[in-house]
């Protein structure tokens, strides 16, 4: 359902397999990310150990029930890694294993859509079959700028077609926080040694507008920092030609929603400016966000 890669590699990857499940998350033909085991509603996540090494990566997952079946995830997802401090677009993913065609262009879509950008900012994750051929999908990216009071930082509030969610952000190493939904308890998380925390709530988050709270506690439960955000999930569905405002769902890109919108992705730039105030980079929109779509003669 996730995966989020700083430019630096650092890497978050999230989904949901047969409840108990063992799941590797696979890096090319040989190596893994690590292996975690689903939780009894089947939702898991994994923070890579080693960042990603500059350059593209293809990354798939397996999962052993239970009963010890195993199954391989339909699709692949080809993540490039730029190279820091190189002004240089990022390289289009190749078709490895299978994957089609449509990556390379989609890749190529993507460069021209954060164009003017530097290179050394951006990533770029494609979600692609595994057997070839089908749709190819750019999964949106966001750099480490979230919500912040003191060191606690919610960096990201991702969620799925089925209300799933994955929630993300740093704190100090060791901290605990209290994570609530219209003020009603949904998780805990604690910071690892590298102050990362992810939440994935046991139940999906219902259609509508929500309040997020993220509370930092000491070990009475006196909050030590708090960070508090609106967010709206709607039905997922394609962008209309003719709407006047579109929000954001997991998967969206300006790129995306113009073509749709307006005909052509490159008219991305009429999106951007009229909804500049809400956006810090073309390239990092997330869902929830509500845009206007300005008419174009």
């Amino acid at each position: 359902d996730v995966v989020r890669v700083e430019p630096t590699g650092e890497t978050v990857i999230a989904g949901r397999a047969e409840p108990n499940s063992d799941v590797t998350v696979t890096l090319g033909e040989s190596d893994t990310v690590g292996t975690v085991r689903a939780d009894r509603s089947g939702a898991w996540a994994i923070v890579a150990e080693k960042p990603l090494e500059p350059g593209t990566h293809e990354i798939g997952i397996e999962a052993e029930s239970p009963k010890g079946e195993t199954q391989l995830s339909e699709n692949l997802v080809v993540v490039v890694v730029p190279e820091p401090k190189v002004p240089a677009q990022p390289a289009a993913a190749p078709a490895a294993n299978g994957g089609s065609e449509s990556a390379k262009q989609e890749a190529a879509a993507a460069a021209d859509a954060q164009a003017g950008e530097p290179a050394s900012s951006q990533v770029l994750a494609l979600l692609t079959p595994r057997a070839g051929g089908g749709a190819t999908k750019v999964l949106p990216q966001q750099t480490s700028q979230g919500i912040a009071e003191g060191n606690l930082v919610l960096d990201s509030v991702d969620y799925d077609e089925n209300g799933g969610a994955i929630l993300g952000g740093r704190s100090s190493p060791g901290a605990r926080m209290l994570v609530y939904l219209n003020n009603a308890l949904i998780g805990e998380a604690v910071a690892g040694d590298d102050g990362r925390w992810i939440l994935l709530p046991e139940d999906r988050i219902a259609e509508g507008l929500h309040r997020l709270r993220v509370d930092q506690v000491d070990g009475s439960g006196t909050v030590l920092a708090r960070v508090e955000t609106p967010f709206s999930r709607e039905a997922s569905r394609p962008v209309e030609a003719g709407e006047a405002y579109v929000i954001v769902q997991p998967g969206n890109s300006l790129w995306r929603i113009a073509r749709r919108t307006y005909g052509q992705g490159r008219t991305y730039t009429v999106i951007y400016q009229a909804n500049a105030d809400q956006i810090r980079d073309p390239d990092l929109i997330y869902p929830g966000q509500v845009f206007e779509l300005p008419r174009v003669n």
